[in-house]
């Protein structure tokens, strides 16, 4: 099922929170909204939704408008960061809620329900928790029962809003690998919103990166990585430096792009050592160019010769391998 969103504008009073957006999903994608607070990234879900009406534009499903059509109508599931679940449900039941919901005519019969969720709870694989209720399961048990009860009505199209969000950060990296693998088997069109790069870049097929109501660029995640379309998503989309050269003109460079030398070298500009931070198998240096505000982080193996009995105040010689 395909998502078309055309010359999408919504304002809240004086605040214009999207502004003639234009995206086109594929069917069988997964797409990320990526970027800060306040971009408009959760308002444009919304919208596609039904759950906000645009001001003005349309939004399409498989080339049909659904503009006129409330949420209801439109068969998505929607997956949202605080679970939403019923407390005083069983899982079973909180995954079989919509269907039992469903008018009379279109509703299954128990044994039919039972057979569904339990093949819902078998593929996010939490069977075995079917009768305990949500204060029993942890936060991430309970997002992937979120999920099984969006996926039980059958949507055309899954939503979801910083599904990961109220999760710590170990847990949020194995449900995000689990959502791709998860993904790959169900093959339905999918969008979600985080303000996550790494999560973007680790599940997304296509990256939107947003940023004060419009779209800043949108590709493959390697796409917009490695060939950002603006400073913004330069900045946005992993660490960065910043490193003035006179006048207008700088050069933005990963700290990873960075050439390390204890001596004076040809091209290398001195720097006072701020920081020393083992990270694993890299260190991170943080260096303090004179003339320049901003620091500069450079990220090196923990075995680089430079490294060697550095301490903090010490001249190094960098340069920006770009």
């Amino acid at each position: 099922m395909s998502i078309e969103v055309r010359h999408v504008s919504k304002q809240f009073g004086a605040f214009k929170a999207l502004d003639d957006i234009n995206l086109d999903i594929h069917s069988g994608e997964l797409v990320a909204l990526l970027g800060p607070s306040g971009c408009g990234k959760t308002t444009l879900l919304r919208i596609i939704a039904g759950l906000e009406t645009p001001d003005r534009g349309n939004i399409a499903f498989h080339g049909e408008d659904v503009s006129g059509r409330d949420v209801r109508e439109r068969n998505v599931g929607f997956v949202f960061q605080h679970y939403a679940l019923f407390r005083h449900m069983t899982v079973f039941d909180n995954v079989a809620f919509g269907l039992r919901m469903k008018p009379k005519r279109e509703r299954p019969g128990e044994a039919k329900i039972a057979e569904k969720v339990h093949e819902l709870l078998n593929l996010v694989q939490l069977d075995w928790l079917a009768d305990r209720y949500p204060d029993q399961l942890s936060g991430g048990q309970r997002q992937r029962i979120a999920l099984a009860r969006a996926l039980a009505v059958e949507p055309k199209i899954l939503l979801l809003d910083e599904p990961f969000g109220a999760l710590d950060a170990k847990v949020r990296k194995e449900l995000r690998r689990w959502l791709a693998r998860l993904h790959e088997e169900i093959n339905l069109t999918s969008v979600f919103v985080t303000h996550d790069q790494e999560e973007a870049m680790e599940v997304a097929d296509r990256i939107v990166v947003m940023n004060k109501g419009v779209v800043e660029q949108i590709g493959a995640p390697g796409e917009v990585y490695e060939h950002p379309a603006s400073d913004f998503v330069y900045h946005f989309l992993g660490d960065s430096n910043r490193l003035e050269l006179g006048g207008d003109r700088h050069i933005l460079f990963r700290p990873h792009e960075v050439s390390l030398s204890r001596q004076a070298a040809a091209d290398h500009r001195p720097a006072q050592v701020r920081d020393i931070r083992p990270l694993g198998a890299i260190t991170r240096v943080t260096l303090q160019v004179q003339g320049q505000d901003e620091l500069i982080e450079a990220e090196v193996s923990k075995q680089h010769p430079g490294l060697v009995a550095l301490a903090r105040g010490e001249t190094l010689y960098f340069k920006p391998a770009v």
